[in-house]
């Protein structure tokens, strides 16, 4: 029995190292400021680049979360994550900068 606690105990002590699936990060809170002089042309452009940019930084993510759970199963180390794998930072800015340029479209009524 106590075996299986201490067990149960590391598990959860390395699993905590572990990848955030991409959907479960949350963004940094930026102000709207930082689009202030933006055009409604720049707003679509720059939102056009960092939705492309969150996705490629989601599909790593994802992958580190399958690594991650992968090299926990077979060694008992979250691989990804103690490489350098997890995007975490990058994605929660990036979804910041997102609600960012949104509220800034939406001040601007850009259509």
């Amino acid at each position: 029995m106590k075996r299986i606690i201490v067990a149960s105990g590391i598990a959860l002590v390395v699993m905590s190292g572990c990848a955030t699936p991409p959907d479960r990060i949350a963004a940094i809170d930026l102000p709207t400021s930082v689009y202030a002089n933006e055009t409604c042309a720049g707003l679509a452009a720059e939102r056009s680049t960092t939705t492309a940019k969150l996705a490629v930084l989601e599909k790593k993510q994802n992958k580190a979360v399958m690594d991650d759970a992968a090299g926990v199963f077979l060694i008992g180390l979250p691989v990804s994550s103690m490489t350098g794998g997890d995007q975490e930072v990058q994605i929660a800015a990036e979804k910041g900068k997102l609600q960012a340029i949104d509220r800034s479209i939406a001040e601007k009524q850009c259509s």
